[in-house]
């Protein structure tokens, strides 16, 4: 029953919604500026300085974008501004074979997750920022997974300061608080998962003309599902960071310190120095990262490494826009268990959902993978993107990490060989409100020879992924 419900209400909130964005849809555009969409992937980098304009009238906008605005901008007197405001996703997932989170068993169940936040801002340099979270998951056929449910929790709670001194700007920020630096291969938020990542801490930044100075001291939050969540004290997470930004370059080079003290795991200090390139020739866009990781892991010692390159290219004059991306990854493996230095890519804290394939099935240890990827926009509101993902481990003797970086499977003679297999993932994503959206997916997982060898007697190889969401922002 309760999935009879939420599929309904997924399905009755799109056509209702497609019929009123219709009916908007032939309101002439005003001069002033308006964002297509001013909510960001983290709440608290959301834009409305548009609601500040003399000249903007809300006459195009939609019941939900009112409604939604009418919490923004809040004049509480004495140059103090407040802004409420939120989302909302309801998720449906069917995996076949496991998919996701396993190779074999089935799954279906639905993930819920409400987020509502707070900004008080005092003049513009100082700001209170507060964001509440409650992720769960209902009707599902196996046991719930660490991130699918954390109920009635704090996921941003921070102060801010901003000044500006002769051109130089400084930033401070002091609390919990999510992260994302460079193209989200190290540090960034994971927003598919139902339970976000968040850290207790402080950042700051320094900028100035093209360069930004970035340097943070922080934990991670230790996720607790119907427990406020705490501060890890046994994991510090440090960095710096120096980032240069010009219309078409970005290059930022970064210096990261990981340490676990933790008598029930294992003990480490690994020290990860990388740089990062994007920018764009013309017509085509180019893309590179590496870094070397270094220090102490349990009884012996990291040596390990990781690269990426890549090249796309947007026709910008065909109909429907499309772009396309290659992409090559490496990330060492261990290629001899018993030699006392651990030569795994150890991952960090990345999006792993958004560069190695929908189904989240590997980490960015051990591992090779090609990824060419293809976008198009058929319509201003819709857009279609597919990617094909080959995935090999780095040494045959290393282990198989899922994308929670948990040893799911080794061969230590390496006979299995490294042929993880293939992935293919099609989405759909059509906006039925200026604030509201439905997605639809598919994902295909071929297994490879190690997969082959490594199963259980009786365990096929592939997998399927299903899944669909209605996201609402407020």
């Amino acid at each position: 029953m309760k999935k009879i419900i939420a599929s309904t209400v997924i399905l009755i909130g799109g056509i209702s919604a497609t019929f009123n964005a219709s009916a908007q849809g032939n309101n002439q555009e005003t001069e002033c500026v308006r964002p297509a969409n001013p909510y960001k992937m983290t709440s608290f980098d959301n834009d409305f300085s548009y609601l500040d304009q003399d000249c903007y009238t809300d006459s195009q906008d939609d019941f939900l974008t009112k409604a939604g605005d009418s919490l923004k901008r809040i004049d509480l007197g004495n140059v103090i501004m407040l802004d409420l405001g939120g989302e909302y996703r309801l998720r449906y997932h069917n995996e076949n074979n496991g998919a996701r989170r396993r190779i074999g068993g089935d799954n279906s169940y639905f993930l819920s997750r409400f987020q509502a936040y707070a900004n008080l801002e005092i003049n513009k340099n100082i700001r209170f920022y507060g964001e509440f979270l409650d992720a769960s998951i209902f009707d599902e056929d196996l046991p719930p997974v660490g991130s699918d449910v954390n109920r009635h929790d704090l996921l941003n709670g921070f102060v801010d300061l901003n000044f500006d001194v002769e051109g130089t700007k400084i930033f401070v920020r002091a609390g919990r608080q999510e992260m994302t630096f460079g193209q989200r291969r190290q540090i960034a938020v994971n927003n598919w998962v139902n339970v976000r990542r968040a850290f207790d801490g402080v950042r700051a930044a320094i900028s100035r003309d093209n360069l930004t100075l970035n340097v943070f001291s922080v934990n991670p939050r230790r996720v607790l599902a119907d427990q406020a969540d705490p501060t890890n004290d046994n994991r510090d997470f440090d960095g710096a960071s120096i980032q240069y930004t010009a219309s078409d370059q970005d290059i930022e080079t970064y210096v990261y310190r990981l340490n676990q003290d933790d008598p029930l795991r294992t003990t480490y200090k690994i020290y990860t120095i990388g740089a990062r390139y994007k920018g764009s020739v013309q017509d085509i866009m180019l893309e590179a990262e590496g870094a070397i990781q270094r220090g102490d892991f349990g009884t012996g010692d990291i040596n390990a490494e990781f690269f990426v390159v890549g090249i796309g290219h947007q026709f910008k004059d065909v109909t429907w826009k499309p772009t396309i991306w290659a992409h090559y990854d490496y990330h060492s493996g261990d290629g001899d268990p018993t030699d006392g230095v651990n030569d795994t890519y150890f991952q960090l804290f990345p999006a792993a959902h958004a560069w190695m394939g929908l189904i989240d099935f590997t980490a960015r240890q051990n591992l090779k993978s090609i990824r060419v990827r293809a976008t198009v926009n058929p319509t201003k509101k819709l857009s279609i993107d597919t990617q094909l993902h080959k995935f090999n481990l780095a040494e045959a003797r290393g282990a198989f990490f899922n994308a929670s970086r948990v040893n799911v499977r080794q061969d230590p003679t390496g006979a299995a060989g490294t042929d993880l297999g293939m992935e293919f993932d099609i989405t759909a994503k059509y906006r039925i409100l200026q604030r509201a959206e439905i997605l639809v997916g598919y994902s295909r997982f071929w297994g490879g020879n190690f997969i082959d060898a490594t199963n259980p007697v009786g365990t096929n190889s592939n997998a399927d992924f299903l899944y669909t969401h209605l996201r609402v922002n407020f």
